[in-house]
């Protein structure tokens, strides 16, 4: 059985070529993944439940997209079992993350992961991402494995504030996905992310009148 340490030295030389971090985050994210283990085993959070597959395919590529977020405050749509608003809150403290998920058992675990590793750039709303009406705009909408483009973008671009983006994790069916793009959307950016031979992408979309940086 894996011990905390041990997990913690994994977690650091997976993640070391996308981001430097402290010691802290580090055990933070290992600690991440204890948790959503844990929780797991009962609430069946993801499908991914060996700790390596997890580190390989939740954190490193949660944190691949950290290099795309702009502004104060950042919001995780559908995040689910966090990913990737609680490994993105983690390496980049110095912005707010808004986890928003509908289902109860999710938004527990995740109100339960931002008390256990004392996230306070970490909130929690139980919401459905169309009952959801913030006062103000976020800079950055993050979104994984939520929906094909065509329709996650309709769902999140009341989210959207003036010049805001949206960072979405995508795997090869991007290119399919980006053909049907809602009329006033475009393509910013698109990325290959380094992960060890998976085809996943970081893509950037902002409304048609310019660029939303």
């Amino acid at each position: 059985m894996i011990t905390a340490e041990g997990l913690q030295q994994r977690v650091e030389q997976a993640t070391a070529p996308i981001v430097a971090l402290e010691p802290q985050q580090l055990e933070q994210l290992a600690n991440f993944l204890l948790l959503l283990q844990r929780w797991n085993r009962v609430h069946n959070l993801t499908a991914v439940r060996d700790l390596d597959a997890m580190i390989q395919r939740h954190l490193t590529e949660s944190l691949a997209a950290g290099p795309w977020i702009e502004g104060e405050h950042c919001c995780d749509a559908g995040s689910g079992a966090g990913l990737p608003g609680v490994p993105l809150a983690i390496a980049q403290p110095h912005r707010q993350f808004l986890l928003v998920e509908r289902a109860g058992k999710k938004a527990a675990f995740l109100d339960h992961v931002a008390q256990q590793l004392r996230l306070n750039n970490l909130s929690v709303l139980k919401s459905d991402l169309k009952d959801f009406r913030p006062a103000r705009g976020f800079a950055t909408v993050v979104a994984r494995a939520l929906a094909p483009l065509p329709k996650l973008i309709p769902m999140v671009a009341h989210l959207l504030g003036h010049h805001g983006r949206l960072v979405a994790l995508k795997g090869p069916a991007v290119e399919q996905e980006l053909e049907k793009l809602p009329r006033g959307f475009q393509l910013a950016s698109m990325q290959a992310l380094p992960l060890g031979g998976r085809d996943s992408r970081v893509v950037v979309i902002t409304a048609a009148d310019g660029p939303r940086a």
